[in-house]
């Protein structure tokens, strides 16, 4: 197997893979971009971009990016690892990240020992450390002071990937106020495709007295620099300046856990946040200036430890290292299809045939579009201990989310009850024929031919690169629509190139047919279903957060109105409880999507319970200026009344329940929707039919469906 010295030598520069900018990008990332910078300062070589799945010899430097890596020869120098394989899954179905066969990995340092624990680096002579904490050696300008406080938000806090830092609405601790403005400096860690932009985000990070921050690498960026700083900390119980344990089990992200337990710490002193909160930037400077301590890497031990003979660079007269050709001239936006061609090529013509026919297998696995891949997929009915079943992928249970989400898991239900057959489960990047039904899921489906029926898709969810910003059908993944939940995932993919027929509906409006609750009397006057997102943890008993006081409920009330929470035991029976919980309100109010699903289709008069201040309104689905929920916007914008009772409440103001009773009572029309053009696009041939009253689920099916 060739080695980095071999491939430097005969490429004359240095094979690098990071998580650069594609093709589609117009942006960098700062950290990410960082990454050919800091191999090309401590080197002084050229730097050549190649890919992370290959069975070339490379190089990988700066990033959470060592859990990618697949084939070949990888030699890590400051890399971070993910736990996940697939860490940009929605939670519940990550794989967990095990290091590949057919890779050899070689350790010259690691960002932290987290890292170098999931990467089974030997546990003697590890070095510790994120290369961009060595920039100070290279570049360290007298920049002037501009701002009291720089606050660095991370990228998924971010509404587009515009220059400058436009933060997601509901965000609230990021929220300024006007007399304020001139103190406080919102920064992202997106830039122009250049190395001048990074420099001058790297100046403007530089101009602030104090950095509070999300992102990873601008708590490298101050640490490094000697500016105070504190780690912005979402989602923990207390408000303010904390002192927290580095426990990988905890509540603290483990790109920070990794950092900090590398430069020798076991805890650390965040300011804590919640991010829907308004932020008291006065005590923010304060407990900066209190707590802050500088903290100290080996610098010249991570520096020895790159794996290469090695010539720092230094500035030209009158220049600064930024203007060397070296790292100037670098390219940081590639066609990532080519840059694959070109290391196939290469990986082929200096390994013979026996390594090409190695490589053409590998790179198939990777993804890469140019082989041919055979066809074996059974088909979506097949056999199964002497009976068919339905392949089929949705959000399942696991060992660390074991409560089931009342909307994911009614998907195979419905697919059950309409085939008349058990359900195979197959995960969201196997590569076979299945299944894909309820839910917005559509997104984190990969691999293989995917049959699309009443399915959802995030428009902003990149399932290749998170950073993008915009969905875009991931290599070696097929999709045959046969109805979607609305018409706003029918513009996402038809812009994809896919034929997409007009037909448009969730499948849970069929639950009546399933579960019929003609015998459930009427127990609460309102039912109010919440999101999980609002809830303290995902378990059945769990409460909305304490920040919400919009779902506070009177003690003369507490007869009357009903706080549904989603999660329920992962059993049909379970799901048909949730269900009968539900019909038991006269009326529903819901943040949650399928809460709206389940009321219309019972017939109980609703209400999409608005996040915002605005009270009771009547909302168009297809109005792009109406501040209307994805998911909702998508599937009232494929029914024949794309208009929806909204009522909008601020979560952090107590709600008057009875005038949202009152509202529901004037204002509700039922939506009108025909799912029979949904039903006849089921993909497999039906077991029953429209006219059937109920729709039993096939015998079993309750001990042999794990949901």
């Amino acid at each position: 197997m060739e080695t980095l010295k071999q491939a430097i030598e005969t490429r004359g520069r240095i094979p690098l893979a990071w998580a650069g900018s594609t093709a589609e990008m117009s942006y960098l990332n700062l950290g990410d971009a960082l990454s050919p910078v800091m191999v090309a300062l401590v080197s002084g070589r050229e730097v050549e971009r190649v890919p992370s799945k290959s069975l070339s010899a490379r190089l990988a430097a700066v990033g959470t990016i060592a859990h990618g890596f697949e084939g070949g020869s990888v030699t890590f120098w400051g890399t971070g690892c993910s736990p996940w394989k697939n860490p940009g899954a929605p939670p519940g179905q990550h794989v967990r990240y095990t290091v590949p066969s057919d890779t050899r990995l070689t350790f010259a340092a690691t960002r932290g020992p987290l890292s170098a624990d999931l990467l089974q680096a030997p546990p003697h002579g590890r070095v510790y450390g994120d290369p961009v904490w060595l920039l100070p050696r290279f570049y360290a300008p007298d920049v002037p002071k501009q701002w009291d406080l720089g606050v660095i938000v991370h990228l998924s806090e971010l509404r587009d990937r515009a220059y400058e830092a436009n933060v997601r609405e509901d965000y609230r601790r990021y929220r300024i106020p006007e007399e304020m403005k001139g103190h406080i400096r919102l920064i992202n860690t997106v830039t122009p495709v250049s190395v001048a932009a990074l420099r001058e985000r790297l100046d403007e990070i530089l101009a602030c007295r104090r950095i509070v921050s999300t992102s990873l690498h601008g708590m490298v960026i101050a640490e490094s620099y000697g500016i105070p700083c504190l780690y912005f900390a979402p989602g923990l119980p207390d408000r303010g300046l904390v002192d927290v344990a580095l426990d990988p089990d905890g509540p603290l992200d483990p790109r920070i856990i990794d950092l900090y337990r590398g430069l020798g710490q076991t805890r650390l002193r965040a300011y804590s946040q919640d991010r829907t909160t308004q932020t008291d930037w006065a005590d923010v400077i304060r407990q900066i200036d209190a707590a802050w301590q500088p903290q100290k890497l080996d610098e010249d031990a991570l520096m020895a430890a790159l794996p290469i003979e090695s010539a720092p660079l230094a500035p030209l007269p009158g220049k600064t290292v930024w203007d060397h050709p070296l790292v100037r001239d670098l390219a940081l936006r590639h066609d990532v299809d080519g840059l694959a061609a070109r290391d196939r090529k290469r990986t082929a013509r200096f390994g013979g045939q026996g390594l090409a026919a190695r490589v053409k297998s590998t790179l198939q696995r990777a993804g890469f579009p140019w082989f041919a891949r055979p066809s074996h997929q059974p088909g979506l009915l097949q056999p199964s201990r002497g009976r068919s079943r339905l392949a089929m992928t949705w959000v399942r249970t696991t060992g660390k989310h074991p409560y089931a989400n009342l909307g994911d898991a009614l998907s195979p239900v419905v697919a059950a009850a309409i085939s008349g057959v058990h359900i195979r489960a197959t995960a969201f990047e196997q590569n076979c024929e299945r299944l894909a039904a309820v839910g917005t899921i559509g997104h984190g489906l990969r691999n293989g031919s995917v049959h699309l029926w009443g399915t959802g898709f995030d428009a902003t969810r990149n399932p290749v690169d998170r950073s993008l910003g915009r969905y875009t059908i991931p290599p070696r993944t097929g999709f045959r629509v046969h109805a979607l939940r609305g018409r706003k995932t029918a513009s996402l993919l038809r812009a994809c190139g896919l034929d997409v027929p007009d037909v448009y509906g969730d499948p849970v409006w069929f639950l009546p047919r399933i579960f019929p609750m003609q015998e459930v009397r009427k127990t609460h006057e309102l039912g109010v279903v919440l999101h999980i997102s609002e809830l303290t943890c995902p378990d059945p008993s769990s409460a909305a957060l304490d920040i919400y006081k919009r779902y506070e409920v009177p003690e003369g009330l507490a007869d009357k109105i009903r706080i549904i929470n989603t999660y329920v035991p992962p059993t049909i029976a379970a799901l048909e409880d949730k269900v009968r919980e539900i019909v038991a309100c006269r009326r529903i109010l819901s943040t949650s999507f399928h809460g709206l699903v389940i009321a219309e289709t019972y017939g109980i008069p609703c209400a999409w319970f608005g996040t915002y201040a605005g009270g009771v309104r009547e909302l168009d689905a297809n109005d792009e200026s109406a501040h209307i929920d994805h998911r909702v916007r998508d599937f009232y914008s494929g029914t024949d009344r794309p208009a929806l009772l909204a009522v909008c409440q601020d979560r952090a103001v107590v709600t008057d329940w009875l005038e949202a009773i009152d509202a529901l009572d004037r204002k509700y029309v039922p939506a009108q929707y025909d799912p029979s053009p949904l039903f006849a696009a089921f993909p497999v041939p039906p077991a029953v039919s429209l006219a059937d009253p109920v729709w039993p689920l096939p015998k079993g099916l309750q001990k042999s469906l794990r949901l």
